[in-house]
């Protein structure tokens, strides 16, 4: 069995958004278009764990492995202060 955790700060999180423009809006005159912003100070933070089982039913092999992760995280500054980064679970 594997397990890890890790805890980052990050000073310019790299966020991407759009102009929130979509083909079934008629009220824009353009198309969705998107482009990366920078997010502020950011904390994110994770847990890892996996592990790999053997099995030998009726004289053969079977191999399992199992992985389970979570992670979050918090904006600290700018224009998103207090949401959670993209790809963080929302708590």
């Amino acid at each position: 069995m594997t397990a890890a955790a890790y805890y980052t700060d990050v000073s310019n999180l790299i966020i991407q958004t759009d102009n929130g423009c979509k083909a079934t809006n008629p009220v824009c005159p353009v198309a969705q278009t998107n482009f990366a912003t920078d997010g502020g100070q950011a904390h994110i933070w994770g847990l890892e764990a996996e592990a790999t089982l053997n099995f030998h039913p009726f004289d053969g092999s079977l191999v399992g492995t199992f992985g389970a992760s979570t992670q979050d995280g918090k904006i600290t500054s700018g224009v998103y202060n207090g949401d959670t980064p993209p790809s963080c679970r929302t708590t």
